[in-house]
């Protein structure tokens, strides 16, 4: 809840004060927020917990403002109410996504394990055609010499 920020125009409704004293309460410190830039320039984003700070004040403000209205409890109750709803979505979500991350892993164990596999296989024909190659050299090695031997018989005899 501590995120949510509320406009000066939501702040008023809140608190029914003008926006005029919003932004007194918030040049005096009694709200706080951030200035922040907007659609059409700087806006304030006033803190969830200073406006919920300043109406549980018992329910009075500086110089015995009654801020205890139903219409402000309300809303700040459908708000927790809407921020709990959210943080349940997001444990769902997050759930899901550790499900995700569970499966890649699992996947990534399994590719890993195919990949020394292959490469096991590649080593394995790297010298099956190592050893072809030599048995290659080596024919080629005897037919050359039992051409030569046939032709030194020729020649000699």
């Amino acid at each position: 809840m501590e995120n949510k920020t509320f406009t000066i125009p939501e702040a008023s409704k809140l608190l029914g004060l003008s926006t005029q004293s919003i932004r007194r309460y918030l040049k005096r410190n009694v709200l706080k927020g951030d200035l922040v830039k907007g659609r059409y320039g700087e806006e304030w984003h006033i803190y969830y917990e200073s406006i919920k700070n300043l109406i549980g004040n018992n329910g009075k403000g500086k110089k015995g403002k009654n801020f205890s209205n139903v219409e402000s409890q309300s809303i700040l109750l459908d708000y927790g109410q809407q921020v709990n709803k959210e943080l349940q979505s997001a444990l769902i979500q997050l759930g899901v996504f550790q499900n995700k991350i569970e499966n890649y892993e699992r996947m990534l164990t399994a590719g890993e394990t195919e990949k020394k596999e292959l490469n096991e296989r590649m080593n394995k024909k790297d010298i099956l055609i190592g050893r072809l190659k030599l048995a290659t050299i080596i024919a080629s090695s005897a037919f050359v010499l039992t051409l030569a031997l046939a032709i030194a018989v020729i020649m000699f005899f």
